[in-house]
């Protein structure tokens, strides 16, 4: 099959077939812009992925000019980041078979992970609700434009939600955080026990049918037998519970 023969839509099921073909002319053509064998495997590698990412959406009807348009963008971005001296001469460089295959398992290894499933995922079930909709070509023109693309957002996710777990893990257990915070319930029941005691001052005491009021009395008194007997910090409240329990008897 040739390079203008690739008609069916790209699948993970003819992708090495697709690399197998276009790979080898691409390597060639990429390498005389860069001037650089792994600069130029990178361009491959995010090209190949993109391919294939773009594979639903209206673009990836057509894999074959999908894949030169994309080719094109990354080792033109490339060119430009790693600029090509004038006065640099360097030869023809073709895929050999290693790098072939290394490349391939690096980009089926990308095509894996978990943020490019995710993304995969999503960008199905959106073209599929939206399919017909003119909403579709100028969502993804516009992420392609601003070079921002779903799998960068979720990865940026991922790496955020790790530094937040790992933050709070380090100061709960590192620092000693969750020591340094107040214990509301037992400063709640302490404010309640203090308001109870300072209101015993105010409540009436009966001893042995006397109504005794607190204030008469300095200390709140305590039981000290069978007998109920009390006393204050003076003496003279106990000598008139004395007097009148003595003249009952009388």
């Amino acid at each position: 099959m040739g390079m203008n023969e690739w008609l069916d839509p790209l699948s993970r099921e003819n992708l090495l077939d697709f690399y197998n073909i276009f790979a080898p002319a691409a390597y060639r053509s990429v390498y005389k812009m860069v001037g650089d064998t792994t600069r130029t495997e990178n361009v491959l590698l995010e090209a190949f992925s993109e391919t294939y990412r773009e594979r639903n959406t209206p673009e990836g009807e057509d894999p074959v000019a999908l894949f030169g348009a994309v080719l094109q963008k990354k080792a033109m971005q490339m060119a430009a980041k790693y600029p090509v001296p004038e006065n640099y001469s360097f030869s023809i460089r073709s895929l050999d078979e290693f790098t072939q295959t290394t490349l391939y398992a690096d980009i089926i290894r990308k095509i894996d992970s978990l943020p490019f499933k995710a993304y995969d995922a999503i960008a199905s079930t959106t073209v599929h609700r939206m399919s017909g909709s003119s909403t579709v070509p100028r969502i993804t023109g516009s992420i392609a434009s601003s070079g921002v693309s779903i799998l960068l957002i979720i990865q940026l996710l991922v790496v955020g939600l790790i530094i937040s777990a790992v933050t709070y893990l380090g100061a709960m257990s590192v620092f000693g955080v969750s020591d340094s915070i107040p214990d509301y319930r037992v400063s709640a029941e302490q404010n309640t026990d203090e308001k109870l005691v300072a209101a015993l001052q105010y409540l009436p005491l009966k001893l042995q049918g006397i109504t005794v009021y607190s204030d008469k009395l300095g200390v709140i008194p305590e039981p000290a037998d069978s007998e109920t007997t009390a006393s204050g910090d003076t003496g003279e409240e106990t000598t008139t519970l004395d007097t009148k329990l003595t003249a009952t008897r009388g």
